[in-house]
């Protein structure tokens, strides 16, 4: 005797009444007012990152174009010392002069180091 197989197929609906003063309801209100919330402040984030790091950049520029200053004047005062030390006026007018030409660089140089900005 075989048997016969038989396949079932039901369609099953539920529905869901959910009162409209639930806590559910509420809290889902409150989720939704939130997203938008939440996408700026991810899109905001993002921006405050990339400032972040611009910023990071042009302190590093600034502080080697200081340093380089820095560097600069050190120089100058012991070459004024030394030019003072020895008496020579032309130890003076040449000292002069380099002071005319390193000014002139380190101009050039803030200059260029700002337009990177």
């Amino acid at each position: 005797m075989s048997r016969l197989r038989r396949a079932y197929t039901w369609d099953v609906d539920i529905h869901l009444h959910i009162d409209e003063n639930s806590v559910v309801l509420r809290k889902l209100d409150q989720l939704l007012v939130l997203v938008p919330l939440v996408q700026k402040l991810v899109t905001e984030g993002e921006t405050i990152t990339m400032d972040l790091t611009q910023l990071t950049t042009q302190v590093a520029r600034n502080k080697d174009a200081i340093q380089s200053g820095i560097t600069v004047m050190k120089g100058i005062k012991k070459a004024l010392d030394d030019a003072i030390a020895s008496e020579d006026p032309a130890a003076l007018t040449a000292l002069s002069a380099s002071l005319g030409e390193n000014t002139d660089a380190l101009a050039a140089a803030i200059v260029e180091s700002t337009q990177h900005a």
